[in-house]
């Protein structure tokens, strides 16, 4: 199965990345940095080739807005990380509103430019810095900044050393495609929880290693679809 990770930045801070693989740890084909949207989907479509087959991809954006301004899947992903150990919860999982423009705007438009050429591809969005939190990866002995390739062996075989961080950011949103076709145990469709939500590009689902109790109590976890709501 082949995975694809985008992690939308500014002029060459735009990381994209292929993986692919069925069980952890996935193999990494190839990955980059570039500067918008077209050019990341230029660079992975030259890598699958097409017509292609992409099992799933992950974005690093919001992909899906709430009427009201506020998510509550940030609020989810917040309390999540702030459980386990994260310092600034609130700074890594901003409002949607108080985020910068290629990140909400890059993030949209190559899921546009993706479904283009590879329709029907199954989408999530991702978080990879709330991720490395509740995989165990940082901690408060190691910052997210401090987080390479070498740390995520677990998850992603590499064989190329020195990836930059918007690299190493994609390949964890392919991971989270991954968790997203393989219903990986302990990951769930947060997006559900903003069933009113304005999506841009329908169908996107939002793949978490994150599990509520009845109760509403938060679990983390080592380890549906909303477009039907949203149309």
């Amino acid at each position: 199965m082949r995975f694809v990770g985008f992690d939308p930045g500014g002029e060459e801070q735009f990381g994209w990345c292929v993986i692919e693989g069925t069980t952890r740890p996935l193999s990494l084909v190839q990955s980059g940095r570039v500067s918008d949207a077209a050019a990341a989907v230029d660079a992975v479509l030259q890598v699958v080739g097409v017509p292609s087959r992409i099992d799933g991809t992950g974005i690093d954006s919001p992909l899906f807005w709430a009427p009201s301004g506020r998510r509550r899947v940030d609020w989810i992903v917040r309390e999540a990380i702030k459980s386990a150990g994260a310092p600034n919860a609130g700074g890594t999982v901003q409002q949607v509103n108080s985020l910068r423009g290629a990140c909400i705007t890059q993030g949209v438009v190559a899921a546009h430019l993706l479904r283009r050429e590879v329709p029907g591809v199954r989408i999530t969005e991702a978080h990879p810095k709330a991720l490395l939190w509740l995989i165990k990866i940082a901690s408060t002995h190691r910052r997210v900044l401090d987080v390479s390739m070498e740390h995520l062996v677990e998850f992603v075989s590499c064989q190329v050393a020195g990836l930059s961080e918007h690299e190493r950011d994609a390949a964890l949103g392919a991971v989270a495609a991954w968790a997203m076709a393989s219903v990986a145990a302990g990951w769930r469709d947060i997006a559900v929880e903003d069933p009113d939500a304005v999506v841009p590009i329908p169908p996107v689902e939002y793949w978490m290693p994150i599990e509520a109790s009845p109760n509403n109590t938060l679990h983390l976890t080592s380890g549906g679809k909303v477009a039907a709501a949203r149309r």
